[in-house]
C-alpha cells in the first residue's frame, strides 16, 4: 500500500535539475518537501564541504538550491495544503 501522495513541480526555468517534490502522508497529513541540491562543484570542493560539515563549520543556513514555482502550479500547491489539512482534521 502506498502511504504517500506525491506531486512533482518543475522550475519555471525548465531545468530538470530544478524541481521540487511534495509528499503527503495519507495517514497523518504531514507534508514532506524534497528539493535536490545541485552537484556542480568539482569533486575536491565537495569533499572539502563534507569535511567542513563534519566539523560543523559550514554555512550557518546549510546548502540550498532554488526552484521558481510557475504561476500555473499555484493551484496544485493549494490542493496539496488542502489535502493535508483534511487528513489532519480527520485524525483529530
Amino acid at each position: 500500500m502506498d502511504t504517500f501522495e506525491t506531486t512533482r513541480l518543475e522550475c519555471d526555468c525548465l531545468s530538470f535539475d530544478h524541481s521540487v517534490r511534495f509528499n503527503i502522508d495519507k495517514e497523518l497529513g504531514h507534508i514532506y518537501i524534497d528539493v535536490p541540491l545541485n552537484q556542480w562543484r568539482p569533486f575536491y570542493q565537495r569533499v572539502w564541504l563534507a569535511i567542513k560539515y563534519i566539523f560543523r563549520s559550514t554555512n550557518r543556513y546549510g546548502h540550498y538550491d532554488t526552484v521558481m514555482i510557475k504561476s500555473e502550479d499555484y493551484g496544485k500547491i493549494r490542493d496539496i495544503l488542502s489535502s493535508s489539512e483534511e487528513i489532519i482534521k480527520k485524525n483529530v
